[in-house]
């Protein structure tokens, strides 16, 4: 289990474990009692006077079953304006934030740091479409524009079109090409639908949504061969379930996973999500920076503002000691996404590694005030408190851990700090003796044995992390806790196989 726990949006889950995410169904309620995400340790930029926030548009529909529909138009409608020059536009992560809770206009510009929002409702009967949208101002909450839209499904690439560039019009904002120029990414409205259903599933962040998804993308590619964010999808959900959490065979999801995104990326080459995902297969499954780099910048080059290739180039400027770009990259990200937990839990894991632990306790505290929910929150700040010496906060926040694994392996680590030398011992024996953790933790138990001085045993689980390819192996070479093995040649073998540093 590498150092990015998080099941980020759409194909982007890091490098960890999947953790349960719940996103209620119920639309954003406008009130003035709003439960406001904690401003983050970090100044926020000033607001940028074009920037707008697509919430997720309320689904209409008789039987309340369209959701997936209302939430993949609102998510598509990010993305087209996304690409839209002098436009921010926050991810979905951070858009979708507010989904089901109480809050005001004026909170949501605050927390996501814009001026304007668009809001709609959409109501799909058969083939037929109804969607009603408004632009409205956030400083004064006066609508800017608004309009409803009735289309057969087939048209609902136009209808993107349409709002996008209405949105763009009354913004007065320059798009370099009208978005009605950008390619209908597939025809088969029955594909697409099936495309959105799987997108949906993957925001659960655990296994059940992505084995549904992966079904529904075999699916939509079976529909449209051609469909080229489908077979992307695919093969990141492929990965996804290795990479996550070390299921399935490493060669038989490489094969697998890679063949899908060349398959899209040889459908369309100008597809920015395919070279990131080709990207991370490369570095997080094959630890091949080298075959890495060309497409995380053909990414880059294509989409400046793929928060998920600013994401996973902070995860590779970290994993290589170059901390300065990689807080430069998640701060990137968290502008880009402010409200997805990862974006804060890699700045305070950046902090950490260079010892600037005041500034790590903040950004992770921040973190668990906004994400009470996510994981590895916990376990982090109880790495920083052990750093300063506050061994008994270290415990109690290690006690508050929600993933299992992290939990008794934090409390192992504290307890030996104590000087709990027996208890720790139990709590190591409770990881080994459970399958599941020693075969999704094994670098998280070689941490506590290096940290404790045990040399070997610390070797024979890195040893073994090495060999179920746990993604914490791309942490070794400047994990704080792992300083003691350093001088040991067994160290710099394992560094040179995995391979990831120069």
């Amino acid at each position: 289990v590498g150092a990015a726990v998080a099941a980020i949006a759409v194909v982007g889950w890091a490098t960890l474990k999947f953790s349960p995410s719940k996103t209620p169904d119920a639309p954003i309620t406008t009130t003035q009692s709003a439960p406001v995400p904690t401003p983050s340790p970090t100044t926020p930029p000033a607001v940028v006077q074009k920037s707008i926030a697509v919430l997720p548009f309320e689904d209409l529909s008789e039987k309340k079953d369209q959701g997936y529909f209302s939430d993949g138009l609102s998510a598509e409608l990010i993305e087209l304006l996304g690409k839209v020059p002098g436009l921010r536009v926050p991810a979905r992560t951070s858009s979708f934030y507010f989904k089901g809770k109480q809050a005001t206009l004026a909170d949501i510009g605050k927390a996501l740091n814009v001026t304007h929002v668009l809001e709609g409702t959409v109501q799909k009967s058969g083939n037929v479409v109804r969607i009603t949208t408004e632009l409205v101002g956030v400083a004064d909450d006066s609508r800017v524009w608004s309009q409803t839209y009735d289309r057969k499904l087939q048209d609902i690439f136009k209808l993107q079109d349409d709002i996008a560039n209405s949105v763009v019009s009354a913004l007065k904002v320059s798009m370099l090409a009208p978005a009605s120029g950008r390619g209908v990414p597939t025809n088969n409205s029955e594909a697409y639908l099936l495309f959105l259903k799987a997108r949906e599933d993957m925001q659960t962040g655990n296994f059940e949504g992505l084995s549904s998804a992966i079904v529904n993308l075999k699916k939509a590619v079976a529909l449209d061969p051609h469909f080229a964010q489908g077979w992307a999808y695919l093969g990141g959900a492929t990965m996804s379930g290795f990479a996550g959490n070390g299921e399935g065979n490493y060669a038989d999801v490489r094969r697998d996973a890679l063949a899908d995104i060349n398959r899209a990326i040889t459908i369309d080459p100008k597809l920015a999500v395919g070279h990131t995902l080709r990207a991370r297969l490369y570095f997080t499954l094959d630890w091949d920076m080298k075959l890495a780099e060309p497409d995380l910048k053909t990414a880059l080059t294509l989409d400046p503002n793929d928060e998920l290739a600013q994401w996973l180039s902070g995860y590779i400027a970290n994993i290589q000691g170059r901390f300065e770009d990689a807080a430069r990259f998640h701060q990137r990200a968290r502008e880009l996404d402010p409200l997805l937990p990862d974006n804060t839990r890699q700045l305070g894991n950046v902090y950490y590694r260079t010892g600037r632990l005041d500034e790590a306790a903040a950004a992770l505290r921040s973190g668990i005030q906004r994400f009470p929910e996510a994981t590895t929150f916990q376990y982090r700040l109880g790495l920083v408190l052990l750093a300063q010496g506050k061994t008994a906060e270290a415990l109690s926040a290690f006690q508050r851990e929600q993933d299992h694994s992290f939990l008794i392996l934090g409390i192992a680590l504290a307890l030996d700090a104590l000087g709990q030398r027996v208890e720790a011992d139990k709590y190591i024996a409770r990881a080994i003796d459970d399958e599941q953790v020693a075969n999704a933790a094994a670098y998280q138990i070689a941490l506590v044995y290096a940290a404790r001085g045990d040399k070997d045993r610390g070797f024979t689980w890195l040893e073994r992390a090495y060999r179920q390819r746990d993604a914490g192996m791309l942490w070794i070479k400047y994990d704080p806790l792992l300083k003691g093995l350093r001088s040991d040649p067994r160290f710099a073998a394992l560094v040179a196989k995995v391979g990831v540093f120069e």
